[in-house]
């Protein structure tokens, strides 16, 4: 008789809280990366890591959400260019 391993693959939903930026934040962020969104080119992990650095208002987002934010202000400009 064989000895037959069970591996249980357990899925954990994290949901996760969406906090909305405040304009001091948004202003924050496009103040330090808006070169970025001028070239629309959007920012490497460092790049989001010293915008969050230089701006304390921004100590408590993620570098992902800052990345998320500038990404968000690229598709905008890129649909209104389209629309002009």
């Amino acid at each position: 008789m064989t000895e037959v391993a069970i591996h249980l693959h357990i899925r954990v939903c994290l949901s996760t809280v969406v906090k909305p930026w405040s304009e001091a934040e948004k202003a924050a962020v496009t103040q330090q990366l808006g070169y970025l969104i001028q070239l629309r080119r959007p920012p490497k992990k460092i790049d989001c890591l010293n915008a969050i650095a230089a701006a304390p208002i921004l100590e408590h987002r993620d570098w992902r959400a800052v990345k998320g934010q500038i990404a968000s202000k690229i598709r905008y400009a890129h649909l209104r260019d389209r629309q002009q």
